[in-house]
């Protein structure tokens, strides 16, 4: 099962924090007096003056002219956000299985017992393949044309792979030496104990792409959200850029700057069921 919210309810915030930081700095015309609170009405859209590019398209509430354009998306990482604790959904599995051993008196032996319980799935596993059922659905949909996304979906899931603590080879084959000396009759048992658990794991994505700022009178472009606008927002810009000036004249506060540049809304929860082994052994009776 994966969860995830649409690319235009993500990236909403920060856009309407754009539009304001606009509306503020130039001359805003349908924009005039704007504030992100108001809010903004917005699809996806892959419109033909910019090619067919994945855009996200924005207008100020009951004021068409004044539009604000996110195009040629590109999602730029995905990285974990967080998970919620683990819940048991079957508890106190076990798993036995007894050898028996007999030797005559004098007679001294050393037996190899090796014990394979049953298949276990591991916590990387299972996430790895929920991670990437979502994210083959939403790349046939919502990220179709994406620039990056496979990429950086990919890459995600190849860090979960990583977190595994080892093998199934490992969890699941025991194996031990034992030394006898007769008489000896008795038995070598293999116990495992585990609990089938679920896990709530959330990732959030990023995205990048070129600023289409219109105010129904003047227009206005940033090659990219962050290689272009966030230096002008923040005063680091080449004075040649298109913005510097007006950002200098009326300078953002680090408070602004922190909310324009904070992580999108676009937050993908997927569940990861596994099985956690709380004790296993290969023991002789005494």
């Amino acid at each position: 099962m994966t969860r995830t919210i649409s690319l235009v309810a993500a990236l909403h915030d920060r856009m309407a924090l754009v539009a304001q930081a606009m509306a503020e700095r130039v001359s805003p015309g349908a924009w005039a007096g704007y504030r992100a609170t108001e809010g903004l009405e917005g699809r996806y859209t892959k419109p033909a003056s910019l090619g067919g590019a994945p855009t996200l398209d924005y207008h100020r509430p009951g004021e068409p002219r004044a539009t604000i354009a996110l195009g040629f998306l590109e999602m730029t990482h995905v990285e974990e956000e967080d998970r919620d604790p683990p819940l048991v959904i079957r508890g106190g599995i076990e798993e036995r299985k007894a050898y028996e051993v007999r030797l005559p008196s004098g007679v001294s032996d050393t037996k190899i017992v090796e014990h394979e319980f049953e298949r276990t799935t591991s916590f990387a596993e299972s996430a790895k393949k929920a991670w990437e059922a979502g994210a083959k659905a939403s790349l046939g949909v919502e990220y179709a044309g994406v620039k990056g996304a496979v990429e950086a979906f990919g890459k995600y899931g190849e860090e979960l792979s990583r977190q595994d603590s080892g093998s199934e080879r490992t969890r699941d084959l025991i194996r031990d030496e034992f030394s006898f000396t007769g008489p000896v009759d008795t038995f070598i048992d293999a116990f495992r104990a585990r609990n089938r658990q679920l896990q709530v794991v959330r990732a959030r994505a990023d995205f990048d792409g070129k600023i289409y700022w219109q105010t129904g009178e003047t227009a206005w472009e940033f090659t990219t959200f962050r290689t272009q606008f966030l230096p002008v927002a923040k005063r680091i810009a080449d004075d040649s850029i298109y913005g510097y000036n007006e950002f200098m004249k009326m300078p953002l506060s680090d408070a602004e700057i922190a909310a324009i540049e904070a992580p999108s809304g676009k937050v993908i929860e997927f569940v990861a069921e596994y099985d956690n082994v709380v004790t296993e052994s290969l023991l002789a009776r005494t």
